[in-house]
């Protein structure tokens, strides 16, 4: 990821003086069908229809003994469990998501102005080169 536009600090950009555009960070990725709201019904849809099979092979498992123990067991725990789980789920991931996208605008708009303060000083000291040199270090 690129937190600075690249022409910021090309040398045509040394003897001209700083602009509010500078100040711009690169255009932010589109994440796509990761957080679309069609990846999210088909991620949805695939765990409701593969539940049966997965609660049929963990059956297979445990046994015909306490097969009936488990379908009673199924039937008052599971709903409640699945939708407790599926919301801690869906919040965390929602939670995390947020931060991510906070977390680059923060790191953008950081080295927009890292970039226009680094200009500012070429340009302050654009013919004493070892004072710019100090001044950028």
């Amino acid at each position: 990821r690129a937190y600075a536009r690249p022409y910021q600090f090309a040398s045509v950009n040394a003897t001209r003086a700083p602009t509010a555009a500078d100040l711009e960070p690169p255009e932010t990725k589109n994440y796509g069908f990761v957080s679309s709201l069609t990846n999210k019904v088909a991620v949805a849809a695939i765990s409701f229809f593969a539940f049966p099979y997965i609660s049929e092979f963990l059956s297979n498992l445990i046994g015909q003994a306490s097969l009936n123990d488990l379908g009673k067991m199924a039937q008052i725990f599971v709903p409640g469990i699945s939708i407790v789980y599926g919301t801690f789920i869906s919040l965390t991931l929602s939670i995390c998501f947020n931060r991510q996208t906070v977390l680059q605008r923060n790191v953008s708009e950081e080295s927009a102005m890292l970039s226009l303060l680094a200009r500012y000083l070429l340009l302050l000291f654009r013919n004493r080169e070892q004072d710019a040199i100090d001044a950028c270090q």
